[in-house]
């Protein structure tokens, strides 16, 4: 999961544009831009399209603030 989100905001030689910072040019464009991760036996998902949740990957270095936090804290919802 953390692999999934570290990708979400640095992109890798394949992709040059990571998942984060197309959602932020990008977003009004879609309906839906979402990461998904299982958290604790649940889906749980990310919308990219929410500016705080975008600030929230960008402040992702190991810190408190960690892919699996984002996924199981309040600016995540359960999959449907």
């Amino acid at each position: 999961m953390k692999k999934s989100l570290k990708k979400a905001k640095h992109p890798s030689s394949h992709n040059p544009c990571s998942i984060a910072q197309y959602a932020q040019t990008h977003a009004t464009r879609y309906r839906r831009i979402e990461a998904v991760a299982e958290v604790r036996g649940k889906l749980r998902v990310l919308d990219l399209t929410r500016a705080d949740v975008r600030a929230e990957i960008n402040t992702l270095q190991g810190g408190d603030v960690t892919a699996q936090s984002l996924f199981a804290g309040s600016l995540a919802s359960d999959y449907l």
